[in-house]
């Protein structure tokens, strides 16, 4: 193995392992988690032996004229019960605390109570919540300490297999249980506590809860514990073995003895009010007008919990940021009875996942010569791991590529920069040789390309470019009124700010000459699209410009304006020049023309005016207005010029007016409907009051209306000088 690869492999092997320590990943790897879950549970439905029962905003409008706001009496919860054993539900799970008598504040037991109480000892399959915490509230201290925990001895210690030591989960001191009747009076106890990732998003379960000197289950594992006679639960190894007679499901935990909840994207819920209704109309003898008939829910594990926003149980999930808590709880328990889990990957396959992809990768990168392969292997290796993480999922692993994806990343840039390095010297001796005889860009084309006609003074050819050509208006002037200093200073600044925009358009600047600067997009790097980023770079200058002239003004320099004539043309494109000097350039005639073009930009107030070629490969996304149908100096026809106005995504409303309305003018105009042309440019001029264009066609009409045309004329305008 090369050197080269072996030290930027295990360098960045053990940065990211460093990193996996710190947690510095989690929510990369979280992020990633949550889409892995949505793309394959958002369709996944909960098995039908579970039902859930919603207490929604529809059920707190339709009992608030019954039973007043929540919280509601109990008795509406005991009819609930004697709903569910008309219909032969297997068990009802209440992921709702009952911590304090109906009656806040006061001891012991009144009728409500009593009645919920007896509901559940008649239907002996109720599975009751508490919370245990590791922290008291102080609001409920009462409800943690003044029940005596002797009746939960009742609750069978032989269904959980497991010594208390070998439960590494926090001990959780306080424990806010169910009212002593209720409690008596159950079937089971489960603790209904979660605690969220550090996100804030709940993805984890406990499935046991240590308090008491003793282990209780999580509300999910006690609906299965109690109702089951023959369940029991034991620890072996890094999962959870849930035993009956007639099944048996392996838990899988992770390191810390949580269990990630597969969540179902897809459930059927029942609103508490149409149930309560049913009964109502049950107890009434009007049995065929029932909203939902107590048969859907036999033999099911109903869970009973909330969804509306009023009673504060929504939690973020993977698959929704508001998630009814008691959802949760349904969802663990469908997963143990369906067999439908997910087992963490052990550090030993996340390690070798990164240090295979590492090694790999790096050696590849290092053996291919081309950088486009480099970022094709580069790019194949992130997908490849991304498909792997997502692949696995569905068939019971958990396993997180996010390590090993940026792992790799740093790999690609980490070779990419060592192999830059090691050429570097060999460029430099190139750049040495050929910096006198070429320009910068083209340098850089050499060194990439290796092309050797750009080293010939006679490799010339033609090519179909957008030229561009700018200039500062009334230069002259505003240099005699500067010093020396001061007019190198603005000059300076302002090419290069303007040489900067070319680049960053992809242009080729081909020279200055003295504050006029040509430049042209095409060339040497073909660009298909050559026309709209010389037109966006035109636009994009005259923002620069807007810019550099505030700092101008700070500084007590003169404001400038620049015009700019952008043309497509074929020319001859090549290096010109003697054995000594080369300059990578264009000559021809539409270089002459781009030019006679940036000068009409005085004539017709018009920042930036494109020819007829360029504006029909850019219509579509540069927002432009009709000048005039133009014979400049040394042309012998007339060409259709345009003003580019501003890119279509960033056009104002009142700018596509102007252009819409100048359009209109100027084919009135055109149709020698002078009277009627001049009003629709005086209708530009109160969009735009200092449009220069408007103003010249007003006066041109008002002319023209005087004295008309010839009836040959068709609307050229011809320029005798430059």
């Amino acid at each position: 193995m090369p050197k080269k690869v072996f030290v930027v492999a295990t360098a960045v092997f053990g940065v990211m392992v460093l990193l996996g320590h710190t947690g510095i990943l989690f929510p990369l790897q979280m992020d990633f988690y949550d889409l892995k879950v949505r793309f394959w549970r958002q369709q996944r439905a909960m098995p039908d032996e579970l039902a859930l029962v919603l207490i929604d905003e529809a059920s707190l409008a339709a009992m608030a004229p019954l039973m007043g706001r929540w919280p509601w009496p109990r008795e509406v919860f005991a009819d609930l019960l004697d709903y569910f054993k008309i219909g032969g539900a297997s068990a009802v799970v209440f992921d709702i605390l009952f911590v304090e008598s109906s009656t806040a504040g006061q001891e012991g037991e009144n009728e409500h109570d009593r009645r919920l109480a007896a509901a559940s000892r008649s239907a002996d399959n109720v599975i009751y919540a508490a919370q245990a915490v590791r922290e008291a509230d102080e609001s409920l201290k009462y409800y943690s300490t003044k029940n005596n925990v002797t009746f939960l001895n009742k609750y069978k210690k032989e269904k959980i297999v497991i010594a208390l030591d070998g439960w590494r989960r926090p001990d959780h001191p306080v424990v806010y249980w169910p009212t002593q009747p209720l409690a008596l009076a159950a079937t089971g106890i489960g603790m209904a506590s979660f605690v969220p990732d550090v996100d804030g998003v709940y993805r984890r379960a406990e499935p046991l809860f240590r308090s008491q000197s003793r282990l209780w289950p999580a509300l999910s594992l006690a609906a299965l514990l109690y109702i089951q006679e023959d369940a029991v639960l034991r620890l072996t190894g890094d999962a959870l073995d849930f035993e009956t007679v007639a099944y048996q499901r392996t838990i899988p935990l992770a390191g810390d003895q949580t269990y990630w909840v597969s969540p179902y994207g897809r459930y059927t819920a029942y609103s508490l009010s149409g149930l309560y209704l049913s009964l109502m109309r049950l107890k009434q003898g009007r049995v065929d007008t029932l909203p939902v008939h107590p048969e859907v829910f036999r033999d099911k594990v109903v869970f009973i919990g909330a969804s509306a926003a009023g009673v504060e149980d929504l939690k973020s999930t993977s698959l929704n940021r508001l998630t009814p808590g008691v959802l949760l709880h349904a969802a663990v328990c469908a997963n143990i009875m369906d067999g439908d889990m997910r087992r963490p990957s052990p550090r030993w396959v996340d390690l070798g996942l990164l240090g295979v992809a590492v090694f790999f990768t790096s050696i590849v990168i290092f053996s291919c010569g081309r950088t486009r392969s480099q970022i094709i292997c580069w790019f194949s290796v992130v997908v490849l791991l991304c498909a792997v993480d997502l692949a696995v999922y569905p068939l019971g692993w958990i396993v997180s590529a996010i390590p090993a994806v940026i792992a790799v990343s740093a790999v690609y840039l980490s070779a990419m920069t060592w192999l830059n390095f090691s050429t570097s010297r060999e460029k430099r001796k190139i750049r040495n040789i050929l910096g006198q005889y070429v320009a910068p860009n083209v340098l850089t084309t050499v060194l990439d390309q290796h092309k050797e006609d750009f080293l010939s003074a006679e490799v010339g050819r033609r090519r179909t470019l957008t030229l561009q050509f700018s200039d500062i208006r009334q230069f002259t002037t505003i240099v005699e009124q500067l010093s020396v200093e001061q007019s190198v200073n603005l000059l300076n600044r302002y090419l290069a700010m303007m040489v900067e925009v070319i680049f960053a358009h992809y242009g080729t600047l081909d020279k200055f000459i003295g504050d006029a600067i040509l430049a042209f997009w095409g060339a040497p790097i073909d660009d298909e699209d050559h026309a709209f980023h010389a037109v966006a770079c035109a636009v994009q200058m005259q923002h620069m410009l807007s810019q550099l002239n505030h700092e101008f003004s700070t500084d007590g320099l003169p404001r400038l304006s620049m015009g700019i004539g952008v043309h497509t043309d074929e020319v001859i494109l090549g290096n010109i020049g003697s054995s000594k000097k080369l300059d990578y350039t264009v000559i021809g005639d539409g270089v002459n023309f781009t030019s006679r073009l940036e000068s009409l930009t005085k004539v017709y107030q018009c920042p930036v005016l494109v020819s007829k070629d360029t504006y029909e490969a850019v219509k579509s996304r540069i927002c432009c207005r009709a000048v005039d149908y133009v014979q400049v100096k040394g042309k012998s026809r007339c060409v259709r010029i345009y003003e580019a106005m501003e890119l279509a995504s960033h056009c104002e409303d009142r700018l596509l007016a102007v252009a819409r309305k100048s359009d209109a003018a100027y084919a009135l105009y055109m149709k020698h409907r002078f009277a009627e042309a001049a009003d629709l440019y005086r209708e530009v001029l109160q969009l735009k009051p200092d449009d220069g264009l408007s103003h010249l066609f007003i006066d041109r009409c008002n002319r023209y209306d005087r004295h008309p045309p010839g009836p040959d004329w068709k609307g050229e305008c011809v320029f005798e000088r430059k």
